[in-house]
């Protein structure tokens, strides 16, 4: 008990103090529940700006809070850099209580990371990544496989400059409705060029092969203005799924300005995107490239209430950059505009309230173009009416029960929302939705049920159920994004689920033990059903799986 209550004193001290940006933080779904837990059951936003992810770690040690049984202590510990530069009499007895531990007999390190170095100066840090899936799937004649190997670097120096470096290397063969997704959109999720792959001792045919690679350069510009260069993903919201800007998609290179003052917490994110896709056996060339700019200020109105504004411009141009949209305050809409109006522009909402120290509400909504007149006095289900909404509630320790966690989901898109009037400047990279994974067109339900049963294990539930209009033969009903929507079937009567309407419910299970520490081992069973007027499908699968320092991110949430 006396070493849970310094722990306890030592980093909310440490949480009071801290003044540097930090490295990124890699995040298991475990510890975002701990992060959203602390959050809620606080009963003030403070500095809390939870909608913008991925979290540095300057916010997650303003934020979590270890409990009186010494829960997300890993969490310090695997985020110990961060306290190094600090060199106050608690910092420096947690320190001298991590001794260093050695790997192989070659490399000694602190606990959290495979090796380290620390001075006053830098430090380094270097972990393993690896994952690996097999599996059955009912009518399906492929072995299910996923198999990652890669490396996680970070560096900071002088507790200024910091950087972050995360490579590996996929081969999989997936479930059978992501190789749907794949002949649809010639795109596997999350990646970029895919190659075809094959294995005899595994009796893998038609499977995939792909190279992950993601990296920033982090720096504090001055006490409330971050700065980060980076080839990765970013995430706006507090949903499941996000329809403002997701990670969804592969890997993309943006530059991105982080600007926190009170309660207030303004983000610039400017981004270069691929509108094409270099899947199996094309041939090599450069791909077309398009430009994003976005604005995203959250606000703490009150402790327990917040609420964010976004825009974003979605362009293409045969020279490069629009410079005009560099801007970092102007309104977009209006540069558009005195542009000549070419260029796709998406406005949206975001806000989240959180209620009696027990759950939290939130919401989203998307408007890609709209007019007032023709939803409210002239409702005649007009194309370009194009908006997305989402409802969405969080509850840890539901019931009274610690560890327990729920997050329940509503999310609808009308049709040819994202879309544009080329195939060049709808809300895509490398044929992937930049927003929901489902695009456009659906109406869904989604909820998450995680059990925390003790520090080893961890039980998820997650149900899915979903309504989408699908295109039939070379009509475009609308959802696909990727479709020039002036090919669109009708101007009026349009409405969500139109075309070829497929229901799909899915249901996966996975029970999860932390054999070492950042080590999983991973059980999931799963049943999909997908049903039309076309076809009926059906399957069930079963999963065996080890991963070391990297999240449980499942790729068939589609």
């Amino acid at each position: 008990m006396i070493k849970v209550l310094f722990y306890l004193v030592m980093f909310n001290f440490l949480s009071s103090m801290l003044n540097a940006q930090g490295n990124v933080v890699i995040l298991n779904e475990e510890n975002i529940n701990a992060i959203v837990k602390s959050e809620i059951q606080s009963g003030s936003l403070f500095k809390s700006h939870s909608s913008i992810k991925p979290y540095s770690q300057e916010y997650l040690f303003s934020q979590l809070m270890v409990d009186s049984n010494g829960n997300n202590m890993s969490l310090v510990r695997t985020n110990y850099e961060f306290i190094h530069y600090h060199n106050d009499s608690l910092s420096s007895m947690l320190i001298e209580g991590m001794k260093r531990k050695p790997h192989l007999r070659y490399f000694n390190t602190y606990p959290g990371h495979f090796y380290s170095e620390y001075s006053d100066s830098y430090y380094v840090t270097l972990d393993p990544i690896l994952n690996l899936e097999l599996g059955k799937e009912s009518n399906n004649e492929n072995k299910l496989m996923h198999n990652t190997r890669g490396l996680r670097l970070k560096i900071g120096i002088d507790d200024k400059v910091f950087l972050n470096s995360e490579f590996t290397e996929n081969q999989m063969s997936p479930l059978s409705y992501i190789n749907d997704f794949a002949n649809t959109y010639k795109a596997i999720p999350g990646a970029g060029f895919v190659k075809a792959y094959n294995s005899k001792i595994l009796k893998v045919k038609n499977g995939y092969d792909y190279i992950l690679a993601e990296g920033s350069v982090q720096f504090k510009a001055c006490k409330h203005v971050d700065i980060n260069l980076a080839h990765g993903r970013n995430f706006l919201g507090q949903g499941i799924r996000s329809l403002l800007l997701s990670d969804f998609s592969a890997p993309l290179f943006f530059l991105k300005i982080n600007s926190h003052f009170g309660r207030f917490n303004y983000v610039n994110i400017f981004s270069e995107l691929s509108s094409e896709n270099r899947f199996i056996n094309d041939v090599d060339k450069l791909l077309a490239k398009k430009y994003s700019a976005t604005h995203y200020l959250s606000m703490n109105i009150t402790k327990n209430w917040n609420f964010a504004l976004f825009e974003s411009v979605i362009f293409h141009r045969n020279k490069g950059f629009e410079l005009q949209y560099l801007n970092p305050i102007i309104l977009y809409r209006a540069v558009e505009q005195a542009l000549g109006s070419p260029d796709n522009v998406l406005l949206g909402f975001q806000s989240h309230v959180n209620l009696l120290k027990k759950f939290s509400l939130y919401g989203q909504v998307i408007l890609d173009e709209f007019v007032f007149r023709r939803v409210i006095t002239n409702n005649k289900g007009w194309w370009a009416n194009k908006y997305g909404i989402q409802l969405g509630i969080k509850y840890p320790d539901l019931c009274g029960i610690k560890g327990l966690y729920a997050q329940v989901e509503f999310n609808s898109v009308r049709p040819f929302t994202y879309s544009y009037s080329d195939s060049l400047t709808n809300y895509s990279h490398y044929h992937q939705a930049l927003a929901h994974p489902l695009g456009s067109n659906f109406k869904e339900a989604i909820s998450s049920i995680n059990y925390q049963m003790n520090k080893k294990v961890f039980l998820q539930m997650q149900l899915m159920a979903y309504s989408k209009g699908l295109d039939t033969s070379y009509l475009n009903y609308g959802g696909n994004i990727l479709k020039n929507n002036s090919t669109r079937v009708s101007d009026y009567q349009n409405s969500i689920g139109q075309g070829l309407s497929t229901k799909v419910f899915q249901a996966t299970l996975r029970l999860s033990y932390e054999v070492l520490s950042r080590t999983w081992l991973d059980f999931v069973i799963g049943a999909r059903q997908s049903n039309n007027v076309l076809e009926f499908k059906k399957s069930g699968w079963i999963n065996l799986g080890l991963r070391m320092n990297m999240d449980y991110k499942s790729i068939s949430y589609l």
